[in-house]
């Protein structure tokens, strides 16, 4: 059986295998992903709104499904990269510039996985977590492992295929600048005011938020060290986090997703997503709305240079935030 997203082109029978551990790791991915939101747990604060944190030590079940989750991983891991260096042929998979299939959104999230699975593996038998110290180059760098991993993938997958994940001139730049220019003020001056504080006020949610102070610590730390660590974390938070970041979430799989289901559809699951794999109750509400104007821009002007933009432009003003 075929396993496509309605894209073309057909797959060969010979690569069924391949794209079938492609599936497998698609499975694998949603299930540790899942597992990861287990761990979220809920506290009265000071105030008495209750407040999301991560729990660190799991209970007994918790744990089993971890390694279960962790160990259905690695063998769909190992069994999709063997499949596919015996099955397929390179030439036929990649840098064909015919436009985003079924097959690219499925190889695209199973290389990630095969990386993450990997990435679990060295920090949980063989170094400890993390290896280099907060704020360093090392530091700043062994943080955003996630989106390093989705660069790889992007270059490995999609040389000389740029166009297919956006990379090309938007339609209308002018409205594209001036569109750009309205999302960003709604982000700064609107969306806390109308959106992010009534709805943590209906739920009694607080808004601390333990990976945005993680961020601010990192930052602050590269910052005490030397202005070199200062810029690095700037272009890092800034710039390599965007468009690692848009060429997933955007490029492949909204592009991949309004392919198959249309525009609203594409545009709202790709964002619930992009929320999503923060795993950030706090800042799931704002993270949302942001990624619908993102996704919006993407669609709209059929070009990812405008999402890349926005999403840098909000994550700078963060960062230069902290450095005030």
């Amino acid at each position: 059986m075929q396993v496509r997203l309605g894209l073309q082109p057909e797959l060969h029978p010979r690569k069924e295998r391949a794209v079938t551990w492609a599936v497998l790791m698609l499975a694998a991915y949603l299930l540790q992903f899942v597992v990861e939101w287990a761990f979220i747990r809920f506290t009265k604060d000071d105030h008495g709104q209750w407040m999301a944190y991560t729990v660190e030590t799991p209970e007994g079940w918790l744990n089993a499904a971890l390694i279960v989750s962790l160990l259905f991983g690695l063998v769909c891991a190992v069994g999709f990269v063997w499949r596919f260096f015996r099955r397929e042929r390179l030439h036929s998979v990649l840098w064909q510039g015919q436009g985003l299939t079924g097959t690219d959104f499925l190889y695209t999230l199973a290389w990630l996985q095969v990386l993450l699975v990997a990435q679990y593996l060295v920090y949980g038998f063989f170094v400890a977590f993390p290896i280099f110290p907060e704020g360093s180059v090392g530091g700043l760098l062994e943080s955003a492992s996630f989106q390093l991993s989705i660069l790889l993938i992007a270059v490995f997958q999609y040389w000389g295929r740029w166009a297919d994940l956006g990379f090309r001139k938007p339609k209308n730049i002018g409205r594209m600048v001036l569109m750009l220019i309205l999302l960003m003020g709604f982000i700064l001056f609107v969306l806390d005011m109308l959106v992010t504080t009534p709805l943590s006020q209906f739920f009694d949610l607080s808004l601390v938020s333990e990976r945005q102070d993680q961020i601010e610590s990192e930052i602050m730390q590269a910052k005490s060290y030397d202005w070199v660590h200062g810029i690095m974390s700037i272009l890092m938070t800034g710039v390599l986090v965007p468009i690692a970041e848009e060429i997933l979430f955007r490029g492949v799989i909204q592009t991949s997703l309004v392919k198959r289901w249309g525009a609203f559809w594409g545009i709202a699951i790709s964002s619930i997503w992009f929320a999503s794999v923060h795993i950030d109750i706090a800042l799931f509400v704002p993270l949302f709305t942001i990624s619908l104007a993102i996704g919006y821009l993407r669609h709209r002007f059929n070009s990812i240079w405008g999402a890349i933009i926005l999403h840098s432009l909000n994550n700078l003003v963060s960062v230069i935030f902290y450095f005030n």
